[in-house]
């Protein structure tokens, strides 16, 4: 899940590419590929087409000359259970979003996110959301964390989620903390 709270002035829009048997969450992080989605497309409404422009996971060995952006799904179908809504299957349309601040679950689990400063540096992680630790002092800070707070899913359960603000990926930083 992802909900901009102060949207960044530019989002774009693209087809996400992954294995045909795995899903990717909303609120993780995309990056363009090289390459547009050919012949294998698969050109239904709502999914890519040929020439399509094609997103790929980022992760936390990309460099700091590689913009990365949360993604949102473009269209929502009934689904089969709530964990659906909130994933994204390879040739899907996808919004991306530049600049600004947002609400996210999707974030590295294994941090202890009550314990983090606010204006501390979160990087991307193998598996493409935030987390508060470099994988190597060449890994780019791609936001600043604010604040832990919670959120209710469409059943009303309560889940813990983040507020980030992106940082402008042509001033990014490789380490330290921005404070307030």
């Amino acid at each position: 899940m992802i909900e901009p709270k102060v949207p960044g002035v530019r989002t774009g829009m693209g087809y996400i590419k992954i294995g045909p048997s795995e899903t990717f969450t909303q609120g993780a992080f995309v990056k363009l590929s090289s390459s547009t989605w050919g012949s294998e497309a698969p050109g239904t409404p709502g999914k890519a087409y040929n020439g399509a422009l094609c997103y790929v996971p980022a992760t936390d060995s990309d460099d700091i000359n590689t913009p990365v952006y949360p993604i949102k799904k473009l269209i929502y179908k009934p689904e089969n259970s709530e964990t659906d809504l909130d994933t994204v299957s390879s040739g899907d349309g996808i919004i991306i979003f530049m600049g600004g601040q947002y609400e996210t679950d999707a974030y590295d689990t294994d941090v202890e996110w009550d314990s983090v400063d606010p204006g501390t540096l979160l990087y991307l992680n193998s598996d493409s959301v935030l987390t508060t630790g470099q994988a190597s002092d060449t890994t780019p800070a791609r936001a600043r964390f604010l604040k832990v707070a919670s959120s209710y899913n469409s059943k009303y359960a309560s889940r813990e989620v983040i507020w980030y603000e992106l940082i402008n990926q042509e001033i990014a930083v490789t380490s330290g903390n921005l404070g307030f």
